[in-house]
């Protein structure tokens, strides 16, 4: 990865553990996991920041990007059935969190696209379908690519199943930062 004045060129975001309502706390997430498990094979190739699942989560990530990034890439998990492991979430709204179910879709009043997430080459075992839902992670995504689209940076939103494989959501994040790396070559900043 690249580093420019002596830091990492991509922020990547995690969420802190948190359950549902009614559901127990777990130990850890698994967006956490699987940027510990990155982390493993890269350390220090990327900046990163754990965000809190509840209403702090805005501040949070405003002094995450105040640090200036070149591009973000941001990590939720989801307890979605399936048989993909990783889902690249083109877009996120305009919503309040709440606890609902299914998506909010593009018949909401505003929504924001990453052309970045649109272009990225899927490995086996990643999607790209509206996912996002209405929770802390669809925030953090809408105020994610605000600050993107302001400052003309790539910014993407990886859902991460809880029961997926893990290696592989490792290695999809990886293939993902790669990818933003790569976009990014030539930037100077």
């Amino acid at each position: 990865m690249r580093v420019s004045n002596g830091r990492p060129r991509i922020l990547v975001t995690a969420f802190r553990p948190f359950a549902p309502p009614g559901k127990p706390l777990r130990p850890s997430s698994r967006s956490e996991e699987v940027l510990a498990g990155f982390l493993v094979r890269t350390p220090d190739s990327v900046d990163t920041h754990l965000l809190p699942a509840d209403p702090r989560c805005e501040v949070a990530l405003a002094r995450a990007l105040d640090r200036d990034p070149f591009g973000v890439v941001a990590l939720g998990e989801t307890q979605e059935e399936g048989s993909w492991d990783t889902n690249v979430e083109e877009n996120a709204y305009d919503l309040p969190v709440q606890a609902a179910a299914g998506g909010p879709f593009r018949r909401e009043p505003r929504w924001l696209s990453s052309f970045f997430a649109e272009g990225i080459p899927l490995r086996e075992g990643m999607e790209r379908r509206d996912r996002i839902g209405s929770w802390w992670s669809n925030r953090a995504y809408f105020r994610i690519l605000q600050w993107c689209n302001r400052f003309a940076r790539p910014g993407v939103f990886l859902h991460v199943r809880t029961d997926g494989d893990l290696e592989r959501q490792v290695r999809h994040l990886d293939h993902v930062v790669k990818a933003m790396d790569a976009a990014l070559a030539g930037v100077v900043r």
